[in-house]
């Protein structure tokens, strides 16, 4: 279990009925397409060396922190391997089309979030890897991770042992190791410290506070280095009450507002 950085958690929450926030990339080789259970076998050997492809989103009860990277159970390596061809022609306007649509589909947020098509009958004798990948699980740069990896001719290491998943959390699980990481973690406790308070009326300047906090410094130690500053006056001027009206022109019940003219003559 693993908790996403705030960064890839923004990517995760702007996505959209209308904007996906995967990112892909299309491959074309030359000549006859391999076949697709030797696709199949070379990704299974790659997927130790990027464990974050077994892995899918959980998010925590009543958005109680960022969402966690688990384990999934279930994972399903037939699931991300897609198989299809092209209709003829097969040139590059039908493939443009097919990686359009391919691209317009969201991924889905159960499981892992990638995808990798292979597709056949492209023209000349050719055919392409597409693979879709979700922004929060790579940034701009290692967008082609698993890719890389599946394309590296240096020998495979050698697996130790099988995979096996651990057992997925529970709702109230996430909620309590959630709250257990947010009091541990010296960043969030920063962040959830009581933030400064002004000083009253007569404080020494820049006098820390109850709780802590270091006060606001005055507006003329602002604007201390600027050699044509003087503090201005204040003249501050309240006006009548005055009732607020509809658009029918009617005076509504308890609707009533004042305002204050201030010119900044006098700040410090």
């Amino acid at each position: 279990m693993e908790w996403m950085s705030p960064m890839d958690a923004s990517f995760l929450h702007i996505e959209g009925p209308n904007n996906a926030m995967h990112i892909g990339g299309l491959s074309i080789f030359e000549g006859p397409a391999p076949p697709f259970e030797r696709l199949e076998e070379m990704v299974l050997t790659k997927l130790d060396q990027v464990p974050r492809y077994r892995q899918k989103v959980r998010f925590v009860p009543l958005s109680l922190g960022r969402p966690v990277w688990v384990e999934d159970p279930h994972f399903n390596l037939a699931y991300h391997l897609r198989h299809s061809a092209l209709p003829g022609p097969g040139d590059m306007s039908v493939m443009r089309r097919t990686a359009a649509r391919i691209f317009a589909q969201h991924l889905d947020r159960r499981k892992p979030l990638w995808e990798i098509w292979m597709i056949e009958g492209l023209s000349e004798s050719r055919w392409a890897l597409l693979s879709k990948v979700h922004h929060c699980m790579v940034d701009g740069v290692s967008a082609t991770d698993l890719m890389t990896v599946m394309f590296d001719d240096s020998p495979p290491a050698e697996r130790r042992q099988a995979w096996e998943p651990a057992p997925e959390p529970t709702g109230a699980e996430l909620a309590l190791r959630t709250l257990a990481h947010q009091a541990t973690d010296p960043d969030r406790a920063r962040g959830l410290a009581a933030p400064p308070r002004f000083p009253e009326p007569g404080a020494r300047p820049g006098a820390r506070d109850d709780v802590g906090g270091r006060a606001a410094p005055p507006a003329r130690a602002v604007f201390a280095d600027r050699a044509d500053w003087s503090p201005p006056d204040l003249e501050l001027r309240a006006c009548p009450a005055e009732r607020r009206q509809d658009r029918a022109g009617r005076a509504g019940r308890n609707r009533q507002r004042r305002r204050a003219h201030a010119g900044l003559r006098r700040v410090a």
